[in-house]
């Protein structure tokens, strides 16, 4: 037995010998061109060798190749497929002398990939439809090719979706693919950067053999971004055409601005971040997109659950999902309030992310028990979106929020350069008590509608509100509100400030208030849009409030009610608020109002909007009911409705003007006898 393999080992190593011998005969560069023609055929590709060509003879030959090119797909406008600087195969020499080419290490160096999709989908890393031969069969290598290890190093892996400006970028430091045959699984070791951050993955995938021949093909990889961890199990029925993947993703991260960071965007620092979900893949070729029935997503201390429906194909991804949450907690992750608004804008100037609309399209609901902000939380929500071609419709929106309820609609067209959006908000029954910032503060009662209405476009909220049309009507009904109320809200501070008595008394009693302003080209102006009835006092009053530079020019004026036996002489002082929306502050005249930067002057010009309630006031009675002429439902008297601040003026002129008419008449009939 021993001389047998004895002899065996001696015969292959006289075989070795023999066939380097031959090899080292063989020019491969006379051979060239059938080469790059045989690879051509195969992928369906142009393919070039335009650098030169090392073979060394060795019991492991080893073949060198230099500037290689592979051509991109027929639809692609861009470069080639993929460029190789230098590439070297060991091939193992005693399984060549039986027919079959095996590849003992394969590196490829300064290699570039470019991967795409067009407009349906397609990839262009599936290769184009075999040529036949003269017989009607494909062509095929002349020996069985097997790779028993694949490095690729100093390369980089970039990836253009359909109409996408920019390309992601991978930076190969090292992969190292090894397999025991072209039969068995492939494992994987991979060093390198995203976008600029350190990337690792690790595990197994299918065999070479299951991927050249587009069958089943498994994988279980661990991926690891700075701090992102990604875990994924799963297989691909065909691997090239990438169609039919089956797989458990779950994935972590220490903030979700670690997470955002993958995708290029500026995400908040909330922590900690999970999220798993299982994915299926369509039951036929008639059903498009992949299947995530349980999908789970938690984020600090938000949790969200359901499933949805991913159609990457097409121009946009569709996304289809519904989606249940025991709370939403957006505290976590909007900045906080400033303790001090004094200098600060209620509408924000920061641009809204509509390019984002542009590039997706969804359709989903939610159902959450608690959506929560800094100054709200509301309860029992629901919302259901649609987003088709860069237009986005939020309708119905609808939440329990302090003991009432907010329903409304919201909607924008983003595929113009200054999108147009639609605000439609509607409240009932809200009790100001329950809000948090009002919480403990002993409001009482005082159910509150309203409805705001804003038609605008722009980029930002301030460019919105600062152009748009709608209205803004809040009707607050019997309650009690203590007097040191500090609430920095409009509604509540204007009714501590017009009212003369927050001074001496702890609380006011209010029987009902409204506020009724329509919205013109970004100005909101009410010449009778207030009205405040509380037990002791009648106050109507309107004004301005510009929200492009959120100044606010409102006047009124309190008048004891018939019968309280008030006398106070204050009560006939016309009370004037200026400032901006978050400072609102008393101005005690014309003067001070200028130095505030109001535009008293142009208030005059349009007919004097505060300085009209202040007419109006005049000839109010007290018993009037001042909710209702705010609100617009009870009509002015005749006798009540005063004259202009122009109309006023030009009387008075035509007074001074016959005046002096009649004088200088008089001073010539005196002179002339006549």
């Amino acid at each position: 037995m021993k001389r047998v393999l004895l002899i065996l080992v001696v015969l292959g190593l006289l075989a070795a010998g023999a066939a380097a011998v031959l090899l080292g005969r063989f020019d491969i560069h006379r051979h060239q061109g059938e080469l790059s023609a045989l690879i051509a055929r195969q992928t369906g590709r142009s393919f070039a060798i335009t650098g030169d060509i090392h073979f060394a003879p060795s019991l492991v030959p080893t073949l060198a190749v230099e500037g290689v090119r592979l051509g991109n797909a027929a639809w692609s406008k861009r470069g080639d497929f993929i460029v190789i600087d230098r590439a070297e195969a060991q091939v193992a020499l005693l399984p060549l002398l039986r027919g079959q080419l095996e590849i003992k290490r394969l590196l490829l160096s300064g290699a570039k990939i470019s991967l795409e999709t067009n407009e349906k989908g397609e990839g262009n890393w599936v290769l184009g439809e075999q040529k036949t031969n003269a017989r009607g069969a494909a062509p095929s290598l002349p020996l069985a090719l097997a790779i028993r290890q694949v490095r690729i190093e100093k390369s980089t892996l970039r990836y253009h979706a359909v109409k996408s400006e920019t390309a992601q970028v991978l930076d190969v430091k090292s992969l190292q693919l090894d397999s025991a045959s072209a039969s068995s699984p492939l494992a994987v070791d991979f060093s390198g950067t995203y976008r600029g951050l350190p990337f690792t993955l690790t595990g197994t995938v299918g065999s070479l053999d299951a991927l050249r021949a587009d069958r089943r093909w498994p994988f279980d990889l661990d991926a690891r971004i700075k701090t992102v961890k990604a875990a994924v199990h799963g297989e691909a029925e065909k691997p090239l055409a990438g169609e039919g993947v089956r797989a458990e993703v779950a994935l972590s991260a220490d903030s979700l601005a670690a997470l955002g960071d993958l995708g290029g965007w500026k995400l908040p620092a909330l922590s900690p971040v999970s999220i798993s979900a299982s994915i299926i893949p369509p039951e036929n070729k008639n059903n498009r997109g992949y299947s995530l029935p349980n999908v789970t997503i938690k984020l600090g201390h938000s949790d969200l659950a359901g499933h949805m429906r991913l159609d990457p194909a097409g121009a946009r991804p569709l996304i289809e999902g519904e989606f249940t949450s025991t709370l939403i907690d957006l505290t976590e992750a909007l900045p906080p309030p400033p303790k001090e608004r004094k200098n600060e804008r209620m509408f924000s100037v920061d641009p809204l992310p509509f390019a984002t609309l542009r590039g997706v399209d969804a359709k989903a609901s939610l159902r959450a028990g608690a959506l929560k902000t800094h100054k709200m939380v509301y309860d029992k929500v629901t919302a259901a979106l649609v987003l088709t071609n860069g237009r986005l419709n939020l309708s119905p929106l609808a939440a329990v929020l302090a003991g009432g309820r907010v329903e409304g609609a919201l909607s924008a067209d983003a595929t113009t350069a200054r999108p147009k959006v639609n605000i439609d908000l509607r409240g009932k029954g809200i009790l100001p008590g329950q809000l948090p910032q009002l919480a403990g503060k002993h409001l009482e009662n005082a159910p509150t509608d309203f409805v705001f209405e804003v038609h605008g476009s722009g980029v930002s909220v301030a460019d919105i509100m600062g152009g748009g049309d709608g209205k803004l009507f809040v009707h607050t009904g019997p309650g009690r509100m203590p007097n040191n109320l500090a609430s920095a809200d409009l509604l509540l501070d204007g009714l501590r400030l017009f009212n003369p008595l927050a001074k001496s008394d702890p609380y006011t009693t209010i029987e009902c208030a409204v506020v009724n302003f329509g919205i013109k080209n970004g100005v909101a102006s009410g010449p009778a849009g207030i009205g405040v009835r509380t037990d002791k006092l009648n106050i109507l009053g309107g004004g301005t409030v510009d929200l492009k530079t959120e100044r606010i020019d409102i006047g009124a004026k309190p008048k004891p009610r018939t019968g309280i036996g008030l006398n106070i002489a204050a009560l006939g002082d016309f009370v004037r608020l200026g400032g901006t929306l978050s400072n609102p502050h008393p101005v005690t005249n014309a003067v001070g109002a200028a130095e505030a930067g109001l535009k008293v002057g142009a208030a005059v010009a349009t007919g004097g909007l505060s300085l009209l309630a202040e007419g109006l006031i005049d000839r109010t009675s007290a018993d009037d009911d001042v909710c209702a002429i705010a609100a617009g439902t009870q009509p002015l008297k005749p006798a009540q409705k005063p004259k202009s601040v122009l109309q006023k003026t030009t009387d008075t002129t035509k007074e001074a003007a016959k005046s002096a008419t009649d004088a200088v008449e008089g001073v010539f009939k005196s002179l002339f006898g006549n």
